[in-house]
């Protein structure tokens, strides 16, 4: 039988390799696919096939989203040492982080984990819920979606007990994005590793699909701490500050921009999140803002200024009775005109007044 007989009832393998338009059609097919089939699918073909289920593995293993743990429930107290120490034990540990408070300098109770090796990750979220500083403390991956947006919520807006209290009691102004020769943005270096989730794959798409605007933020906010809470959602590829030019101050907000639109959408589930003990909002940096004077202002009503005509009209100085009175106007008799217009009559109920009488004619000599 013919290769290309085979291929089409499946049986045996293509004669000649694939090509690159063999890998756009291929491209083309699973985009419409949602994550769970896709899923599905490599499962399948992983299952069947060693060569799939070791190249799914290699790169698990090289990708950070399966090393970097995130953990919370910590005490006040707890430190990045503390937190090594307890993980070091499932494998060694690259990196390990509790996200401090900047104004009380104490835990804001969660922290992050990175090992070496996948293995070493699983092991230690099998092993949870971990005792770290008498308190019990759950984990997951940094970079896996929640399952519900309560679990969510409390990842971003954990306090009581372990948050710290707000420092402030004035808030921050809530301006709107906008570019003002007063206003630049300081961004912070975003680490490269920033944990991309498994839905978050191929083309980026619209930046406006993927910038965030964030207000409420404390006056001492780095850019540092906001990557510290937005990057929970996925990879981020700019945070940036705006500070004013003059006091190099924060203004009270700043923009996050996301390498992918689905980490944007999971970031914009739960728009309020707490950095630096503070309340903040967050929604796309598109979408206009009330308040901030981007709308224009509506049209003013005309102005029409009071004429003064260099020649008065030929009823100047007269007084205008109204028809329904049947009585003919009344000039002036020495018919002098007045400096001034006369103001309008009022028409309420009454007919047009009529055009003044003419003078008599002066008596023949």
């Amino acid at each position: 039988m013919e290769a290309s007989k085979k291929r089409k009832l499946g049986y045996g393998e293509p004669a000649d390799p694939r090509g690159p338009e063999d890998a756009n059609e291929l491209t083309r097919l699973l985009e419409p696919f949602s994550r769970d089939q896709i899923v599905t699918i490599l499962v399948s073909a992983a299952m069947q096939h060693d060569s799939i289920f070791n190249e799914i593995k290699t790169m698990a293993s090289a990708d950070i989203a399966h090393r970097k743990i995130f953990v919370r429930g910590l005490a006040w107290e707890a430190t990045s040492d503390k937190l090594r120490q307890h993980f070091v034990r499932f494998g060694p540990v690259q990196n390990a982080t509790v996200i401090m408070d900047k104004v009380t300098g104490k835990s804001k109770g969660f922290g992050f984990v990175t090992f070496d090796d996948m293995e070493s990750a699983n092991a230690a979220l099998k092993a949870q819920p971990h005792d770290i500083d008498g308190r019990k403390c759950p984990c997951n991956l940094a970079a896996a979606q929640d399952s519900s947006a309560t679990s969510r919520h409390k990842q971003s807006s954990y306090t009581a007990p372990h948050a710290a209290p707000p420092a402030a009691t004035h808030n921050a102004p809530y301006p709107a994005p906008h570019s003002g020769s007063h206003a630049q943005q300081t961004a912070a270096p975003v680490p490269s590793n920033a944990p991309p989730t498994a839905s978050d794959s191929g083309p980026p798409g619209d930046e406006a699909d993927r910038k965030l605007f964030v207000r409420g933020l404390h006056w001492d906010t780095q850019a540092d701490a906001v990557t510290a809470e937005f990057q929970k959602y996925g990879d981020i590829e700019d945070v940036a500050i705006t500070k004013d030019r003059q006091t190099g101050k924060s203004k009270g907000y700043g923009f996050i921009v996301y390498r992918h639109q689905m980490a944007a959408k999971r970031a914009l589930a739960q728009p309020m999140k707490i950095i630096d003990g503070r309340n903040t909002h967050c929604n796309l940096a598109s979408q206009p803002q009330r308040g901030n004077g981007n709308h224009p202002p509506p049209p003013a009503a005309p102005y029409h200024a009071p004429m003064h005509p260099a020649y008065p009209p030929p009823h100047a100085g007269m007084y205008m009775v109204p028809q329904s009175y049947g009585v003919p106007p009344y000039a002036d008799p020495n018919g002098y005109p007045t400096p001034y217009p006369q103001p309008p009559m009022p028409t309420y109920g009454y007919a047009p007044p009529r055009p003044p009488m003419p003078h008599p004619p002066p008596p023949r000599q």
